[in-house]
């Protein structure tokens, strides 16, 4: 079943920072805490709908984001228990937690971790890379 948490990092590195929202809970003041839910329902729809997975370990997992990681941060990642998004730096990338997108790359270095022993180096690195690329 979907269960979703998204931590607020208040522009520090500090993982995972402070529940933002819960699963269930209704939307908070922070539009990009409710981006960040929002798109983490939809990945994980996808995923369900289209292949029968429950969450990236077929499990179940929780989805855990952090949304405003660091300060000018352009980048989102998979750390190997959760995703990352950074806030961008207002001229070459916005929020990133805002992205479908970036939050789909960024499930499935999740799906693929947990799928494969794809090691992120090399061409094992380049095929993890371009699984995520190309959801």
């Amino acid at each position: 079943a979907l269960v979703r948490r998204v931590y607020d990092g208040g522009n520090t590195t500090t993982l995972p920072g402070t529940v933002g929202r819960n699963e269930g809970d209704p939307p908070v003041a922070d539009p990009i805490v409710n981006a960040a839910y929002d798109n983490l329902g939809a990945v994980y729809n996808c995923y369900n709908d289209l292949f029968g997975r429950d969450s990236y370990d077929r499990a179940g997992a929780t989805l855990i984001a952090t949304v405003h990681h660091r300060v000018n941060y352009v980048n989102a990642f998979w750390n190997g228990t959760q995703m990352v998004f950074g806030d961008g730096d207002g001229t070459t990338s916005l929020n990133l937690a805002l992205s479908l997108d970036v939050t789909a790359h960024e499930l499935t270095h999740a799906v693929t971790e947990f799928d494969s022993d794809l090691i992120y180096s090399g061409e094992s690195g380049c095929l993890n890379e371009a699984m995520s690329d190309i959801f």
